[in-house]
């Protein structure tokens, strides 16, 4: 799950994506249109899609696993419409993140410039991998 904002018409806040797995390939399967990024729009979107399951394939939607952004109103609506479901920060907007933080800390030149605080970084990047960096969902 994830939103955008580039290709969003004006009137609306971010188009949220949700994609399902089916072996080694990834679909997406619903493109919303959201005007903000609440807790209570992101639940209402979930609800509607688990109602639009039942009804339509006469099973529940039941997810066990959810890959987000960190971004954290969704990731709160998730835990309530998916008690169930195990959240997974996806890695690609954890490196975002650390890169965001690196530029907010006036690090980005510097980084640029010293292989020391590169490979920190990096290594970083590469730490939840091994445990050592655990990033948070909330």
């Amino acid at each position: 799950m994830d939103g955008t904002f580039t290709a969003c018409p004006d009137m609306w806040d971010q188009v949220y994506i949700i994609h399902a797995r089916s072996g080694s390939t990834t679909y997406p399967l619903v493109f919303a249109l959201l005007p903000n990024r609440q807790v209570t729009t992101y639940a209402r979107l979930f609800r509607l899609l688990k109602t639009s399951v039942q009804q339509h394939l006469n099973q529940p939607l039941a997810q066990s696993r959810v890959q987000t952004d960190f971004e954290l109103a969704a990731t709160r609506a998730i835990e309530r419409e998916f008690p169930q479901a195990e959240i997974k920060g996806c890695y690609l907007h954890f490196c975002q993140a650390l890169w965001r933080k690196t530029q907010d800390l006036g690090l980005a030149v510097t980084y640029r410039e010293d292989p020391e605080l590169k490979t920190f970084v990096r290594r970083a990047s590469f730490g939840i991998f091994s445990g050592l960096v655990s990033p948070e969902m909330n």
